[in-house]
């Protein structure tokens, strides 16, 4: 879902289901770039891309950094379902300021 929460914030919601495996990771990864400032979202995303380490195809990859590079704010959250599955909420705020008003 995209939508916009301000004139000047627009956000994007997105919800999956997820492995135990795979939130352990994708916690693991948001956790330590929510502890990030800007400069260091982007040094770490330069040193990821460089490697190549966390490619996608291997889940929880550089996406989130990209992401969070471009975002004023992340939020995540997790819920356990009824099977061995989890509900993985997803939100990036992206503030725009318009230079023309």
């Amino acid at each position: 879902i995209v939508g916009k929460k301000t004139d000047s914030i627009f956000y994007i919601d997105s919800q999956n289901l997820i492995s135990d495996k795979d939130k352990e990771v994708i916690e693991t990864t948001l956790s330590e770039i929510q502890k990030l400032d800007k400069t260091d979202i982007k040094k770490k995303y330069r040193e990821l891309r460089r490697s190549g380490r966390n490619k996608h195809g291997k889940g929880a990859g550089i996406g989130f950094y990209e992401i969070a590079k471009r975002c004023s704010s992340l939020n995540y959250k997790f819920t356990k379902t009824e099977t061995d599955l989890y509900l993985f909420y997803f939100e990036a705020n992206i503030s725009y300021e318009n230079k023309e008003a």
